[in-house]
């Protein structure tokens, strides 16, 4: 019963890791700062939506894969932000990776603060929107309120069911290859640091009787990897690596974003075909029942991933042409519709002539399989 407890703990770290990585593709590419703030605001506003996360604090097993993928999907596009196929694959498999990483490296009992944690770093992105932060400080409400009875052995089992959850995901992350939190294999080496009141790994020592010692074998263990525990299990890494506090990764100069957009100048209006006039009101309907309505104004496109950290950037190839192949076929005379006919053992059709449904006769009576 307690794993079925893990549902908001997911939602809010994966959305999390989604604005981390839009806030920082969004200060890259150097959009203006008034577009930015409208997008990471109306991303937000739809994530912390009341209606839809009195639905996620719910006991109930976690979702599959694909279906976060779905949610995360119709999110992004309740923003001015348009994001194409291969941007949100590469989006969801960094907001997938790091919180897998975060949950891996986690004891129990610390998994709630790595939630405050995202909320808190969401916040401090969100600051210039009051709104926002209301929202954020209601969520903060709600799960304080949903594991405040919540036990230890509760903690093991939703962290289990997280890390079951998590399990056959392997992809390559390069910020995390640099800061050394994952091997060339996609999977995340423990560290090797031990509490303050424990001793340091490399030996094994025998006891017998009252000596106190009577045999030491020294061995080797592996360098000390960075984990989230030195820098906070939910914090924005993309941040910390920008700041260069992220141990092996280089940071990147921030460039200067322009503060507000230069109006563009409106195209003659155009008619709205009555098929797409009702798909955009379908649309809008469905915008509204996750909390946002769509932006009158025109879609921003972004790539996201032109020089991020994710490990298998590749330019978007357009495909070859398409050959076209063009078959000519002979003239569709009585004769030879007769001439198949007796070719299939069909035998003529019967009367003088029927048109369209001597064809149909025909194909009837072969039939298919």
């Amino acid at each position: 019963k307690m794993a079925k407890m893990a549902m908001p703990i997911l939602y809010l770290g994966l959305g999390g890791e989604m604005v981390f990585v839009l806030e920082e593709r969004l200060v890259a590419q150097t959009i203006p700062i008034d577009r930015a703030q409208k997008v990471l605001e109306q991303v937000v506003a739809a994530l912390f939506n009341a209606e839809f996360l009195a639905s996620i604090f719910q006991p109930q097993a976690l979702y599959s894969l694909s279906s976060f993928r779905a949610i995360f999907d119709k999110i992004s596009q309740c923003s001015v932000m348009r994001l194409n196929a291969t941007s949100m694959d590469k989006l969801f498999d960094l907001m997938v990776m790091v919180t897998k990483f975060q949950t891996q490296i986690a004891t129990p009992e610390s998994l709630l603060g790595t939630v405050y944690d995202h909320l808190d770093a969401i916040a401090e992105i969100a600051s210039f929107s009051p709104t926002i932060l209301a929202q954020i400080a209601a969520a903060r409400t709600m799960v304080q309120k949903y594991y405040t009875a919540m036990t230890v052995g509760a903690w093991v089992r939703v962290r289990q069911a997280l890390l079951t959850w998590y399990h056959d995901k392997h992809t390559k992350v390069s910020l995390l290859l640099q800061a050394d939190l994952q091997n060339s294999e996609g999977h995340f080496p423990m560290g090797s640091a031990v509490r303050p009141s424990g001793c340091n790994p490399g030996s094994i020592q025998f006891y017998g009787g009252k000596q106190a010692s009577t045999l030491t074998f020294k061995f080797t263990t592996e360098p000390h990897r960075a984990s989230a525990t030195e820098f906070g299990s939910g914090c924005n890494l993309y941040k910390l690596a920008r700041a260069g506090k992220l141990p092996g990764v280089q940071p990147k100069p921030t460039p200067t974003a322009p503060a507000t957009t230069a109006a563009p100048t409106a195209p003659p209006p155009e008619a709205t075909p009555p098929r797409e006039l009702h798909a955009a009101r379908g649309l809008e309907l469905l915008s509204r029942l996750i909390g946002t309505a769509p932006a009158t104004e025109p879609a921003h496109r972004v790539n996201l991933f032109l020089d991020n950290f994710d490990d298998d950037d590749m330019p978007v190839r357009q495909a070859p042409p398409a050959t076209v192949i063009t078959v000519r076929a002979p003239p569709r005379t009585p004769q030879t519709l007769a001439r198949i006919q007796s070719e299939f053992g069909a035998g003529p059709a019967a009367g003088a002539t029927r048109g369209r449904d001597e064809l149909l006769d025909l194909m009837d009576s072969l039939g298919t399989d």
